[in-house]
């Protein structure tokens, strides 16, 4: 049984959530809470939200307190997911975060649970992630490293740190004009500059989304984030036609799905800047290649790497 809080985000994917259910079943978190975006204006979208609301509620089989936010209009993506996690946090001090389209390896919440521990009174540590896009990869320490960058399919964190949070950050002109985040992160230029355009289609109104809005804060802050050496979560949402922003398949949806095996973290408390420039070309013309080859690889079973594991 799983002792930590887990928050279910769902909106009108019943498909998917079956998948990730099955997994809570075997896992039978104690205390469960889910969030659910309310319908938009039309009945296709209601009877989908509803089926979802009447899945969750009808089947917890297993002993735990279950709560459950389901408001009754749709907020969208941005503020559907944030309030879900503010609620969700004004009842917990620490918890694990899984939407409805992220497939958990049963042992991503032995790995959460320790990790939360680990690090609850550590004020350096931002979340901790269950995705690795480079499993087992050689610039990985044994057990789980340190990012700057920030990973949200399957993660967990503590209120301390999801107080900070805002939807609408007020500093971000500020940071910006002044390219603070540019001098103070030497090394992920492409990254922050890949964040910026997200941030500034959020703050015009052009991108209803919540997560870059969490990757500025956690840079902002100066914060790290725990990632696996295993790949703990699959993101089954991608290429979904339901799917909000990713609609197109890339490799990530084959990723194999491994056990987590424990091991030992890095030596100092600091990002592993070989490791985080693995992602420094994920756009531009290089960028699409070495993610075509890693589709090849992943859905083609060209990739060694360790395979699915029970």
């Amino acid at each position: 049984m799983v002792n930590t809080p887990v928050l279910l985000l769902a909106y009108n994917r019943l498909d998917t959530l079956e998948e990730v259910w099955a997994v809570l079943r075997a896992v039978r978190p104690r205390y469960l809470f889910a969030s659910a975006d309310g319908p938009k204006p039309n009945p296709t979208d209601r009877e989908r939200t509803q089926a979802v609301r009447n899945f969750i509620q009808s089947q917890i089989d297993w002993p735990c307190d279950a709560y459950f936010n389901f408001p009754p209009e749709n907020a969208g993506c941005k503020l559907g997911v944030a309030n879900g996690i503010s609620w969700f946090f004004s009842h917990v001090e620490a918890g694990i975060i899984l939407e409805d389209d992220m497939l958990p390896h049963p042992s991503f919440f032995q790995y959460m649970e320790e990790m939360l521990e680990r690090y609850k009174d550590d004020e350096r540590i931002g979340i901790i992630s269950g995705a690795q896009f480079y499993p087992n990869h050689p610039l990985l320490a044994s057990g789980w490293d340190f990012t700057r960058m920030t990973f949200i399919e399957g993660w967990g964190t503590w209120r301390r740190v999801w107080a900070k949070y805002q939807v609408h950050p007020s500093d971000w002109e500020l940071f910006r004009k002044q390219k603070f985040l540019r001098k103070r992160l030497v090394g992920i230029e492409p990254y922050i500059s890949y964040l910026e355009v997200l941030m500034d289609g959020v703050m015009q109104g052009r991108l209803d989304t919540w997560d870059a809005q969490l990757s500025f804060m956690i840079l902002r802050e100066g914060l790290l984030n725990v990632v696996p050496q295993q790949n703990l979560i699959r993101n089954l949402g991608v290429g979904h036609p339901l799917a909000t922003h990713v609609r197109k398949k890339g490799f990530r949806p084959y990723l194999p799905l491994q056990r987590w095996r424990g091991g030992e973290g890095p030596l100092g408390m600091q990002p592993n800047i070989p490791y985080e420039r693995l992602f420094m070309f994920s756009s531009g013309f290089w960028g699409k290649v070495r993610n075509r080859l890693l589709y090849y690889q992943y859905a083609w079973g060209l990739k060694r790497v360790l395979p699915d594991e029970p």
